[in-house]
This record gives C-alpha cells, structure tokens and sequence, in this order.
C-alpha cells in the first residue's frame, strides 16, 4: 500500500512538471516559435535583400567620386603601369564631372579565361587550377559591376560582351550612314506583341582593333577583338538616387562618344 502511495505521488509529480513546464512558456516564445515555422524563409530571403542593400549603401558611401569608371573583362592582366598609360590615353575625352579640379579616371582589370581559353592551355601544359578559380571569382565581380556596378563604359572579351549583350545590357550604338569595318555585331532578346521571344541583331559596340584607339599607349595590350561598349543604365543605381545615376550615365555616354568619334575635349 505504501508502495502505491509512493507511485502515485511520483506520478502526480511527473503532471505537475509537465504543466508548469508548459505554463512557464512564455507566450511571446510561442508565437516566436509559430512565426518561424510558417514564415522561415520568408524572413530569411528577406534579410538576405536587406544586408546586400547595406552592404551597397555602405560601397556607394565609401567610393571615391571619380569622373569616369572604365571596366576591362578578359584574359589579359594588366599591370599598374598598363593601367596608368590607359587613363592617360583616355584622359583627353574626359571633362571633370565631379568638378574637383582634375581629370580622375578608375579603371577595372577583372582577369577572365573563357573554357576554351582554360582548355587550350591545359593542353600545351598549362596548370590551369588557378587560373580557373580566378576566373570564376571574377566572373561573379563581373556580373555585379554589369547589374549594379560603377562602370558605364566597358572593354570586354568577345564572349563576356555577347552574354550580356544577349540580356539587353548595352546600349545600341547607332552610325549615320556607313557602318564602320571595326563594329562589332550583337544580338538582343526581344518580345513581339504576341509574347514570343526572338534574338534581334544590332550594334552594340567597338571592336578595338580597327579603331586609332587600340593604338594608344595601355590600350595596345588588349586584344584586337576587345569590345568597347557602353552600359545600360542599371536597375541597382537608380534606387539609390534616379537622378544622380541617370545624370552619372549621360555624362559617361557623352565621353565614350567623344572617344569613338576621336573628338578630345
């Protein structure tokens, strides 16, 4: 009898544990708890959006107010000198936009292997690991400059500029009468009013080998199929700012045509 007793009283116990452990739950806890079962990746896409709009608030805030931002993409590394000797031979068409008193140009060298590229040198010898890595690291810097990056004139390898170019960034260039030897053919998605997609071809850039400028000191150690184009006006630029990023954008175009047409300021 006394046993039972016992039994009975640790079992009592045992009820009392699990109702004050469940009355002591705060109800604030169980709302939290429902809140992130049903809305877990909700909030997490959501905080994923507002730390990269930080983080480009804090970019945009902190870069240096250069007049002109120049972006080169492809295989060729270029040194601090090649670097240098490119902002002086494009400092002519440049005005002083910032209105600080000088001509500053920065000037983007993002070194990218195509897999063919990578492929060729594989098979001439070539330890291609870190190459490949630099590429793939670059090539994600690459797709932010295009999106929400600084630079509005580009120089590009063929392949990175037809990529783009198919998603409609660049803005087509249009030529009075004859269309010069050294344009480069692109191609373009669009929509008719039926709602099917076609590529549409145009003119979207320069191909710098038959242009006067591919003989200028840095800019002769690019390619002769290195593409200069110009960059639409990004989605990214405009929520910070509508006004500044389009002015920021008609004065770069204003620049690069000053440099297709050799007209120096």
């Amino acid at each position: 009898m006394e046993e039972q007793n016992v039994n009975e009283t640790l079992q009592s116990e045992k009820q009392d544990g699990k109702l004050s452990g469940a009355t002591m739950k705060s109800p604030f806890l169980t709302k939290l708890e429902n809140f992130w079962y049903h809305y877990k990746w909700p909030f997490l896409i959501g905080l994923f959006t507002l730390v990269v709009l930080i983080v480009c608030l804090v970019q945009c805030s902190s870069k240096s107010d250069y007049d002109i931002y120049v972006m080169y993409a492809g295989p060729v590394t270029l040194t601090q000198e090649d670097i240098e000797d490119i902002k002086t031979s494009l400092e002519p068409y440049v005005t002083d936009l910032n209105e600080d008193g000088e001509i500053t140009i920065a000037v983007r060298n993002l070194v990218i292997y195509s897999l063919a590229e990578l492929e060729k040198k594989k098979k001439e010898g070539v330890d291609v690991s870190f190459l490949a890595n630099t590429s793939q690291m670059n090539t994600e810097v690459f797709d932010n400059e295009i999106q929400a990056g600084e630079a509005v004139i580009c120089l590009l390898d063929p392949a990175l500029f037809e990529s783009v170019c198919l998603q409609g960034g660049f803005m087509e260039q249009s030529f009075s009468e004859k269309v010069p030897d050294y344009a480069r053919l692109g191609k373009i998605k669009v929509k008719n009013q039926a709602g099917t997609e076609t590529v549409r071809e145009g003119y979207f850039g320069y191909r710098l080998g038959g242009m006067d400028l591919h003989k200028l000191p840095g800019l002769s150690r690019l390619r002769g199929d290195t593409v200069l184009c110009v960059r639409k006006i990004s989605t990214m630029q405009s929520l910070f700012g509508k006004k500044k990023a389009e002015r920021h954008h008609a004065n770069n175009v204003a620049i690069f045509n000053r440099i297709i047409a050799g007209e120096e300021e």
